[in-house]
């Protein structure tokens, strides 16, 4: 199992894959197993750790009681580098660009005016107060009177409530 995982690892582009070994084990009789992991080359505490993790889950172990594996597993992983973190454009200072509007909201039992913001368009350094609601295609974000609002060079709205 292990060679097969390394094999297909390295055939996608891995050199050099995790592979990690488990054994799933019980107490001969008992319906349910606990996994163990193998560490090395299959551990020759492997009896030792199986005790362990049946006191620490169920209270109690035997070692004197036969052990039993039920299934050997080996779970096989490739590292990827991730995507740089992308920048948000920059050059905002108030969002105005980003304004498509008002919308009437109600807080705290009041009715007011609030400024509509596109998500898309607002730029790192774009700076607003509440009350607003910053439109996107898969959500909208209130921001309530008391509330300030900017972008970060990540694009992230960082809100956060006037002190």
């Amino acid at each position: 199992l292990v060679e097969r995982a390394r094999r297909e690892l390295r055939a996608e582009g891995f050199p050099r894959p995790l592979v990690e070994r488990f054994a799933d084990m019980r107490y001969q009789g008992q319906s349910y197993e606990i996994t163990v992991p193998l560490g090395g080359r299959g551990g020759r505490d492997l009896r030792a750790r199986f005790g362990a993790l049946h006191q620490a889950r169920f209270g109690t172990s035997n070692p004197a009681r036969p052990v039993e594996i039920v299934t050997l597993r080996v779970r096989a992983a490739g590292k990827v580098q991730g995507p740089p973190a992308a920048r948000a454009a920059a050059g905002g200072r108030d969002g105005a660009r980003a304004r498509i509007g008002h919308a009437p909201m109600i807080f705290e039992g009041k009715k007011v005016q609030g400024a509509r913001y596109a998500r898309e368009l607002l730029r790192a350094g774009d700076r607003f107060r509440g009350p607003a609601l910053i439109s996107e295609f898969s959500a909208t974000t209130v921001l309530p009177p008391g509330w300030s609002c900017r972008v970060d060079n990540r694009g992230n709205l960082i809100c956060e409530v006037r002190r």
